[in-house]
């Protein structure tokens, strides 16, 4: 209002934050200092109306210096630094491959953590079995060795007996599907572990369910489904019904007329691909005294008691992120959820070569037959290995494993994990995974003391 010609030049101009560019006034002359001694610029902001600066005789030149400095630096913000976060592609393949490199320098810096802790751990269970070794073990790991090969040739002069042909086509291996009161799950399983059959691709022998239910199992004449359960094909699917028992060790009972030396321990809720599956039973014609699974644990020593025993206290390994960082070969668990082992450690299971409590401990907390199991067969294979050590064959590249671990494939790892979300189990209760942080802690001890899964 009430501008001289001798103020200031005023014309109209558009500012592409005005609603109002009528209002928005500005220098005739761009980039120089006014004409005049006093002028008043108008400049309209997003959150104001007006807002003025003014320029005197004195301190004019430094101020409309400056304020080309800011008008430079805005018009550089909008001209080079916004496209390239924003808008140019090549700026996004960088910004990527920035993301990369430094996911790529916290893993580097995870694995040297986790390394510099194995080395610790190693360091500190050297003496493992000397340190935490209890006074007077009560069983013998010898006399299981002993009643496991024993029953082997057992098993081999049966299998023998029974065959019909002196030169059988392949060795092929038992499903021991375990199920407990999921119909679906059991159907899924027993479609797809056929399938596997029927394709050629696993070359499965039979299948036969543990049927803990305290009802009668699946029959036609109860109405149930023929094809759904496979009972037209009787020579194939076979149920083992237990009779006044829902105990979880019913799937390790003995069973008298296996037709195969290799059996595949599996519950209902998983189906390994059958690729998969056969590629696990050659891995374990290659290590046939040990344990061959999908899923592989680890024991940790988590401190040592001074008590007057010498016991320590373990942990059980399980989180998906520390046994990602960790070599298979550590691996000293390989859970009976998918497993294959021989059909041996099923009668020394159920024998009194099993220490006395294990059973009553595990039917008392559901939990922990897996971990029992394969403490019974890494007691046996170490003492095989001492044995074998001792004798005439001093090497140990030929050292038997108690717990060897395959892959099933990365889909069938998601798959599992997403199936996991929508079916209950034993494993998803409160406080699963501590509890069986003590059953390896009390399995150690009752298995003679010292660590009986360091195979």
């Amino acid at each position: 209002r009430n501008f001289t010609t001798n103020q200031c030049l005023l014309r109209p101009r558009t500012h592409h934050h005005s609603p109002r560019k009528k209002d928005i006034y500005t220098h005739t002359t761009r980039n120089k200092p006014p004409p005049s001694s006093l002028c008043i610029e108008f400049f309209f902001e997003e959150r104001m109306v007006f807002s003025g600066i003014i320029f005197d005789d004195t301190k004019r030149k430094k101020s409309w210096e400056k304020m080309n400095k800011i008008s430079r630096t805005k018009k550089a913000l909008h001209q080079h630094v916004l496209p390239l976060l924003f808008q140019d592609k090549a700026s996004v393949r960088r910004n990527h491959v920035a993301v990369v490199f430094l996911l790529l320098v916290g893993v580097c810096v995870l694995l040297s953590t986790t390394k510099l802790a194995a080395l610790n751990n190693n360091g500190m269970s050297e003496d493992l079995n000397e340190v935490c070794k209890k006074s007077v073990p009560s069983w013998s790991a010898k006399d299981a060795l002993e009643a496991s090969e024993s029953i082997e040739r057992k098993i081999r002069t049966r299998l023998a007996s029974e065959s019909t042909n002196a030169n059988e086509e392949e060795e092929g291996f038992t499903i021991l599907l375990n199920t407990f009161k999921r119909r679906d799950l059991l159907r899924r399983s027993l479609r797809h572990y056929a399938k596997c059959k029927d394709s050629g691709r696993a070359t499965v022998k039979e299948i036969r369910v543990v049927w803990s239910e305290q009802v009668s199992v699946p029959s036609a004449r109860e109405g149930d489904d023929e094809k759904a359960y496979f009972l037209d094909r009787p020579e194939f699917v076979r149920y083992d019904k237990h009779v006044g028992s829902t105990s979880i060790q019913n799937r390790f009972e003995k069973i008298d007329d296996l037709k195969t030396e290799a059996v595949f321990h599996v519950d209902d809720d998983v189906r390994i691909p059958c690729g998969k599956l056969q590629k696990g039973f050659r891995e374990w014609q290659r290590n046939r005294e040990g344990l061959v699974g999908y899923f592989g644990r680890m024991h940790k020593l988590e401190n040592r008691n001074g008590g007057v025993d010498g016991t320590c206290k373990m942990r059980y390994a399980w989180n998906d992120v520390e046994l990602f960082f960790t070599s298979a070969k550590r691996y000293s668990i390989a859970l009976t959820k998918a497993a294959f082992s021989h059909a041996k450690y099923l009668e020394l299971y159920s024998s009194e070569h099993l220490p006395d409590g294990v059973r009553e401990y595990i039917d008392a907390r559901k939990n922990c037959e897996d971990i029992a199991m394969q403490m019974l067969v890494s007691s046996v294979v170490s003492e095989k290995n001492k044995r074998e050590e001792d004798g005439s064959l001093k090497k140990k590249k030929g050292r038997h494993r108690a717990a060897v671990t395959v892959s099933s494939g990365w889909m069938h790892y998601v798959a599992g994990k997403i199936d996991s979300v929508f079916v209950d189990g034993i494993s998803s209760g409160q406080g699963h995974h501590d509890e069986r942080s003590g059953c390896v802690t009390d399995f150690s001890r009752m298995f003679g003391g010292g660590s009986p899964l360091d195979v």
